[in-house]
């Protein structure tokens, strides 16, 4: 169904609630998370879903750095194999992942 074809999600007071029209687009469903953020699904590059109960991943914490817009991207001269290295721009919340060679933003 089209999403024009499809009624909308209210709340008590029938106001619109956070939603989204699900996959095969029969139903809009509602939006949930926490803090002010959704819940996000990640999937690898065969498009299975990462951190379900079937495929938990694997999380590494090392490699995160913080900053602002104006500071310089820290210099990574020997990377380590496996470790993701991130930059979080506190001002605009850009995140950057060093590729390598280089900061790219995602």
């Amino acid at each position: 169904m089209a999403y024009n074809d499809v009624n909308i999600i209210k709340d008590a007071s029938q106001q619109p609630v956070p939603q989204y029209l699900n996959g095969v687009g029969s139903a809009y469903e509602p939006v949930l998370g926490a803090n002010g953020a959704t819940r996000t699904m990640i999937y690898d590059a065969s498009g299975n879903p990462l951190f379900t109960g079937a495929n938990p991943g694997l999380v590494q914490l090392a490699g995160g750095y913080v900053g602002y817009s104006t500071s310089p991207k820290p210099s990574i001269i020997n990377p380590v194999a496996g470790v993701v290295y991130s930059f979080l721009e506190l001002d605009t919340k850009n995140v950057y992942i060093f590729d390598g060679e280089r900061w790219v933003v995602i």
